[in-house]
């Protein structure tokens, strides 16, 4: 699995890919004001919420 990240001027969006496959994906805002700590939380908390184990990505 490969975690993906595109940070655009209104949304920062994360998608996760098995392969070609697209198994989720999650927009957020993209803020000036908020920091890596609360992006971190935010990937961990929709990761675990999707069964999909952060050790699993490959580095």
């Amino acid at each position: 699995m490969i975690l993906v990240i595109d940070v655009g001027n209104t949304n920062t969006v994360f998608g996760v890919y098995d392969g070609k496959k697209l198994l989720n994906h999650w927009r957020m805002e993209t803020s000036k004001g908020k920091t890596s700590d609360e992006y971190g939380m935010f990937m961990v908390s929709f990761l675990a919420m999707r069964r999909l184990i952060s050790a699993r990505l490959k580095r």
